[in-house]
């Protein structure tokens, strides 16, 4: 056996690479050319049970007139079909294309695509819905304020320790040089 080479086999970085990737990308629900009929609407569910996300909605209108993009809970969906007033957690106003990010709790929801502006003809619509996992709409976290005064109050206090150690060990010097 002397002389041969072993080819065990050997894990890189690239699983774990991947891995780490797969965990920051969006997980695309729909991304679909729909047809919405005339004064008509299309409503595409989502359900978020597992944990939260950013609810990320694109959408372009080929053709027909503008849509409103709806983003309501799924039992006010039924209330939205009868024509009753709903709360809706989001509304777009009537564009040929937009774009929205939300972030609401755990539950049942529904996206609304609304042609009934234009009973015309049908309106072919691109629809991107992805959920984005770990992800703040808001922007950046910031310190609280108690915990901001804490660190500049303690780091004020080592400062000046620091300065009385350096005169405590270096004031005889600078008396014997005349400073």
């Amino acid at each position: 056996m002397m002389g041969e080479a072993c080819l065990a086999p050997t894990m890189g970085w690239e699983p774990l690479a991947l891995l780490l990737l797969a965990a920051t990308q969006p997980l695309v629900l729909v991304d679909d050319h729909l047809l919405i009929p005339p004064a008509g609407s299309r409503a595409i569910p989502i359900a978020l049970h597992q944990r939260p996300a950013v609810i990320d909605c694109q959408f372009s209108a080929s053709r027909g007139g503008p849509v409103m993009l709806w983003l309501v809970r799924r039992p006010d969906l039924e209330r939205f079909h009868s024509g009753r007033p709903l709360e809706a957690l989001l509304v777009t106003g009537y564009h040929r294309a937009g774009a929205f990010r939300h972030k609401p709790g755990p539950g049942d929801y529904a996206v609304i695509v609304d042609n009934r502006l234009d009973a015309s003809g049908p309106a072919e619509v691109r629809l991107v819905i992805s959920l984005l996992f770990d992800a703040e709409p808001g922007g950046p976290q910031f310190v609280p304020t108690g915990r901001k005064i804490v660190v500049v109050v303690l780091s004020l206090l080592f400062f000046l320790a620091v300065l009385w150690y350096a005169r405590r060990r270096l004031g005889p010097v600078f008396k014997t040089r005349g400073f």
